[in-house]
């Protein structure tokens, strides 16, 4: 199993009890607001801010992209699509590709 754990990436993680309770961990730090366009939540919706990644590879990511362009959000929230092969232990790799972008954000070569 491929997962991040504290910042620290493990390619070939075994699930094991030590590792279900660090996911369980990492899970409670998970963004759980609304960014709204006054700021009400404390998350003001404006150019600049917020900056989505995502991978085709990712059966969820689908989602996270037409919601951002059905609610109108592309001027707001910038976006990089990292390849969606696997390009060993680094992980997936940015770069210009008709399946992928550069990170436009951090200038990352890897997710």
């Amino acid at each position: 199993m491929k997962i991040l754990i504290e910042g620290v990436w493990h390619a070939n993680a075994d699930d094991t009890p030590a590792l279900r309770l660090a996911r369980a961990e990492e899970a409670k730090r998970f963004f759980r607001s609304a960014i709204t366009p006054a700021g009400s939540s404390g998350f003001e919706a404006e150019p600049g801010r917020y900056h989505l990644y995502v991978s085709y590879a990712c059966p969820w990511a689908h989602r996270t992209i037409l919601y951002r362009r059905l609610k109108g959000l592309d001027g707001v929230i910038s976006m990089s699509v990292a390849h969606p092969v696997w390009t060993g232990e680094h992980g997936w790799s940015f770069f210009e590709s008709d399946l992928s972008t550069t990170d436009t954000a951090a200038g990352f070569d890897y997710l």
